[in-house]
């Protein structure tokens, strides 16, 4: 088993990377550091080949997962990627944007290709959100708690698929969504051009722009107290969730 101290030296002096983000590193991805230096340097010059790049410094400090990408399958997702995009060159890039992509194998990619087609995308439309986001070729599109929201918020909302993948509808709370809008509408504001308005900020911050476009301060306290009785309401009861401010 390779040492702490052998692998941070490796990092250091052949990946170039600075002490304080070798350091850093090791919470990331502490499996990383049972590795032989040799081993990692091996994993390096491959993955560096694939990939098109000089060094993989970068791209570790970015991502250490990426050292424990099977190298052997690697070709395949490439492949995959640049199938699924339609030109050569395209997995390389997706892989740079987004390294974790590197551990998905081709199955997994022509996978979630069709769970974005299964939720009303065509390929033009997959091809595209996943050269901005492919993420989404890692994340559980289909499952109970996804449907969900996805179905709340084209009910409430009436975006379109493609806006609502984009602003990320699947991550974050279906009950701070669905509670702050329904308080936005209780105060008499017209609904939020994007997600982050309502998913992101944190209480207090949506408090005060609530507040500034009503015109007065609205408190937490009050904000509680109604949100507190829109649990109990139709909609509330169907959201199903306990409300907690930071979730």
């Amino acid at each position: 088993m390779g040492t702490s101290k052998s692998v941070l030296t490796f990092f250091t002096q052949e990946l170039g990377v600075s002490s304080d983000q070798a350091v850093g590193l090791f919470p990331r991805d502490a499996a990383v550091f049972s590795y032989l230096p040799d081993t990692l340097a091996r994993k390096c010059t491959e993955l560096a080949q694939l990939l098109n790049l000089s060094s993989m410094g970068a791209l570790v400090v970015r991502e250490p997962r990426i050292l424990r990408v099977d190298t052997s399958r690697l070709a395949s997702t490439l492949h995959a990627l640049d199938t699924l995009m339609g030109w050569k060159g395209a997995g390389v890039e997706l892989v740079l944007k987004h390294p974790i992509i590197a551990t998905v194998s081709r199955l997994r990619i022509e996978r979630a290709v069709q769970r974005l087609i299964n939720l009303g995308l065509d390929m033009d439309g997959a091809r595209e959100l996943v050269s901005v986001y492919p993420d989404l070729l890692v994340k559980n599109l289909e499952g109970p708690v996804q449907q969900q929201k996805l179905q709340w918020a084209q009910e409430q909302l009436g975006w379109p698929l493609a806006k609502l993948l984009r602003e990320r509808i699947f991550e974050g709370s279906l009950c701070r969504l669905a509670s702050r809008l329904a308080f936005m509408r209780h105060l008499g504001l017209p609904d939020p051009g994007s997600l982050s308005y309502i998913g992101e900020a944190s209480e207090h911050v949506f408090l005060a722009r609530v507040g500034k476009a009503a015109g007065r301060e609205v408190s937490t306290g009050e904000f509680a107290e109604w949100v507190a009785g829109w649990l109990q309401s139709p909609e509330g009861l169907l959201v199903g969730i306990s409300y907690t401010p930071w979730m």
